[in-house]
């Protein structure tokens, strides 16, 4: 009989073990290492390691303390500028004149701007790619609205079209009639294009 493989235990990357952290937690270790008050002072990479491994029982390498700073410190950059798009667009949009349209490109404009001047270039070029096809989107809108409006044309100047042709059928069949008098063809011909 043949054996059957256990399935393999998936081992959780040593970089995943500081970010799956509850919130809570990982804003506690930023705080020991990056204290608000300068009277405090900061834990070393080494501190921060024995807090880690004291507090939640998880053994971590410095580099891998190192990783999961620098991804922290960029999803708080990432947050701050978000909060200052969202608080820029609750601003205009208190302002009846700014169309959605205005108010959400002035909150990307302001998220690029501070993504530029950050030099974080991975997310301004996200960034840049939301709003090529927000302004794309606005195109094909606007062809939209031009090809109803060629639409409406089109149905107008064919509606036109068909009463010629009616009146000209009418006429037509008033100029044939044998039976009117040429008095009451040009009669009943005034008025089929006076209708017209």
């Amino acid at each position: 009989m043949a054996k059957t493989k256990k399935p393999r235990e998936r081992k959780t990357r040593s970089d995943a073990k500081l970010k799956t952290l509850a919130r809570v937690d990982q804003e506690t270790l930023w705080r020991l290492m990056n204290p608000t008050d300068s009277t405090v002072p900061a834990y070393t990479p080494e501190d921060a390691m024995v807090y880690v491994q004291g507090e939640h029982g998880i053994s971590v390498s410095e580099s891998t303390l190192y990783e999961w700073h620098s991804w922290y410190a960029l999803n708080l950059r990432m947050e701050a500028r978000e909060n200052a798009a969202n608080q820029l667009m609750e601003d205009m949009a208190r302002n009846p004149e700014n169309s959605e349209e205005q108010i959400r490109a002035a909150g990307q404009r302001l998220f690029m701007t501070e993504g530029i001047i950050e030099r974080d270039f991975k997310k301004f070029t996200g960034a840049a790619k939301m709003t090529d096809e927000s302004i794309k989107l606005q195109q094909a809108e606007k062809k939209i609205a031009l090809l109803k409006k060629a639409g409406a044309r089109d149905e107008r100047k064919l509606a036109i079209l068909e009463a010629k042709a009616a009146q000209a059928d009418a006429a037509g069949a008033v100029a044939h009639d044998g039976k009117l008098t040429d008095a009451e063809k040009a009669a009943e011909l005034k008025r089929i294009f006076r209708m017209g």
